[in-house]
């Protein structure tokens, strides 16, 4: 029942975050999208500037004293011009609207997604342009928790990025770490294994092929990968477990060089619609050590990896992709350490937020977080997996000609947040403190018009009473807990919707003995009353190992003055939370810091603390600044 519970419960998250970014579309127009070269993409934006500063000078009057000696001033003769306006606002109108409609559609183009991978398990022939830079934060859980699991499950973090060298060449360069115990109980050992994989590397892929609608590349990565089985990976923690490779108590710890060359070719078959050929060897290491014993291992594998992409919509890509192994080694195992292949899948879409932040989610069974270990699926097993993925383009060019926030509302709420974005390249640092010694530091940077990256850290006093398991295995008091996300919005009243709506999602973990770690997520909403109130609603959730948490944020900013406001929130329980209160005096010297003065019953301001109460109200303080 369990089980069937949890199972149902991340089905219908999906479903709901799969809703709105389905609502959102009705943003951006559904017109045809063309495939071209960047560099053809780039001189079109520099003549429609070139054109533009044309028109305006030609709209321009200088005017300039001129010498009595040229003309007579005696002689000037003034009339009255009856009937007769010179209104030259519709022309004007116009030219507005035709900029605008021009500005719409190179931001249509460069909304579409190039797919150099569909899925690491598939390379496709496309490079990004020179110059251009790319950068991933990736992270997968499976959808279903193993008997064993702590914190949030099995998870593997990783980071990549992708640099156009030349128009046909580009560099990567990639980390990854899953440093969780053996997703299934291993029959045949004393202690369940403790399992670490660490990949670091860098991959270069050339175009050298291309005309009509086809394309090949040569695609090559270079990884070190530390593989630890047995012993114990939290920091200081004293508990022993069995490694897979002689089963014995000792810790098997092994850094192996691995790589993989594939050939990737890929056709435009129509102008949304592109399909991936990619044969490819992946090195592996077949055998690892303990000692002077050598264990079985994954070994070299061949195969092919096949996948299609789709542009559904401007900001909405579909991908479908699966490798099939050839000969050679193994790519999974058991729980009865048995080697074995297996086919891997990779289904998924891409969602543009806007030029520079996409979104991928993905369901697949491919567990490894590089190109090398891509191919090999959770250690013990073969699960589905769910992945969520930041793409940063920092080239991508922005097109707005919206109307701006007050300055004064880059400031989120306490334990509710706001749809207040920060900007592209503003920074935001704040820093709380309460009654009972918990302190927590945020960093904001806004990346793009419509998301902000950001980094939490700090510790929890021990002000709830022991029996909360939540407290108990995710907050403990004086453990540094660190996390990180981002959010974006969706659609705006600025574009004529009734209320603003967005996301914010954050993973991280406590590092403590265990380093347990859980998901957070939020669907936040604004929407302005008048112009002194604001009222926002944050459905919210945070997934844990111990079972999923639900509340409802919600909160009033309202501006008493000028530089004065007075925030009050509630978040209401819905399962396995606390309802909390939660009020502030803000105060704003200058537009870009200000300082609050609050009382809550919440545990704390971050994630998991803004679901759960503390015994009795604390007072704190908290700065915040944009820089």
């Amino acid at each position: 029942m369990k089980k069937n519970k949890y199972i149902f419960t991340k089905t219908y998250i999906i479903l709901y975050v799969l809703s709105i970014f389905y609502f959102s579309l009705f943003e951006t127009s559904s017109s045809e999208i063309r495939q071209n070269n960047g560099q053809q993409k780039l001189e079109n934006k520099i003549k429609l500037v070139e054109n533009n500063n044309a028109v305006e000078s030609t709209n321009n009057l200088e005017w300039k004293t001129l010498n009595n000696k040229l003309y007579n001033k005696n002689k000037l003769k003034w009339e009255v011009l009856k009937d007769q306006i010179i209104d030259n606002s519709e022309a004007r109108d116009n030219k507005n609207k035709t900029f605008q409609q021009t500005m719409n559609k190179l931001e249509e183009e460069e909304l579409k997604f190039v797919f150099t991978d569909l899925g690491l398990i598939v390379p496709t022939a496309y490079v990004l342009r020179e110059g251009d830079f790319r950068l991933y934060l990736n992270q997968q859980f499976p959808l279903e928790k193993g008997p064993l699991e702590k914190g949030s499950g099995n998870q593997n973090y990783a980071a990549l990025f992708n640099l156009g060298f030349t128009d046909s060449s580009m560099f990567s360069g990639f980390f990854s770490i899953a440093d969780d115990p053996l997703y299934k109980k291993i029959n045949s050992v004393e202690a369940q294994p403790e399992n670490k994989w660490l990949s670091i590397g860098t991959s270069f892929k050339w175009k050298f092929y291309e005309r009509n609608n086809f394309k090949v590349a040569f695609d090559n990565s270079f990884e070190l990968w530390q593989v630890k089985s047995g012993g114990c990976m939290g920091i200081g923690c004293k508990n022993e477990s069995s490694n897979i490779f002689d089963k014995s108590l000792r810790k098997a710890d092994n850094t192996n060089i691995i790589g993989t060359t594939s050939l990737p070719l890929t056709w435009d078959l129509y102008k949304k619609t592109n399909f991936s050929l990619s044969p490819r060897i992946t090195f592996l290491p077949n055998k690892q050590s303990v000692g002077n014993i050598l264990g079985e291992f994954y070994g070299v594998n061949y195969g092919l990896g096949i996948g299609v992409s789709h542009i559904f919509h401007p900001k909405l890509s579909l991908y479908a992709s699966n490798y099939f192994p050839i000969g050679g080694g193994n790519n999974t195992f058991d729980e009865n350490i048995n080697f074995k292949k297996s086919i891997i899948y990779d289904y998924g879409f891409n969602y543009a937020l806007d030029t520079k932040i996409s979104f991928r989610t993905y369901i697949s069974n491919s567990f490894g977080g590089t190109p090398s270990t891509s191919i090999l699926t959770i250690p013990s097993s073969n699960e589905p997996i769910l992945g969520t993925r930041i793409i940063y383009t920092p080239s991508g060019y922005e097109f707005s000609l919206e109307k701006k926030n007050s300055s004064a509302k880059f400031q989120s709420g306490l334990s509710v947040s706001t749809t207040n974005l920060l900007g592209t390249n503003v920074n935001y640092f704040d820093i709380s403190y309460d009654s009972f010694g918990s302190y927590w530091t945020t960093y904001r940077v806004g990346l793009s018009k419509t998301f902000d990256f950001e980094a939490v850290s700090g510790s929890a006093s021990n002000n709830v009473d022991q029996k909360n398991k939540y407290v108990k295995d995710y907050l403990n008091d004086n453990e540094q807990t660190l996390r990180f996300g981002g959010r974006g919005i969706l659609f705006s009243e600025n574009n004529g919707f009734p209320f603003t709506s967005g996301f914010r999602l954050t993973f991280g973990r406590s590092l403590g003995e265990e380093w347990l770690g859980y998901l957070f997520a939020e669907n936040i909403n604004s929407k302005d009353i008048s112009e002194r109130i604001t009222f926002n609603l944050s459905p919210k959730i945070a997934m844990t190992g111990l079972g999923d948490l639900f509340s409802i944020g919600t909160s009033i900013n309202w501006k008493l003055r000028n530089n004065i406001f007075i925030i009050p929130e509630a978040n209401i329980a819905i399962d396995n939370s606390n309802s909390n209160w939660s009020i502030s005096l803000r105060y704003l010297p200058r537009e870009n810091y200000y300082f609050d003065f609050y009382t809550s019953t919440a545990f704390n301001f971050v994630d998991l603390g803004e679901l759960i109460n503390s015994k009795d109200p604390q007072l704190g303080f908290k700065f915040g600044i944009k820089i």
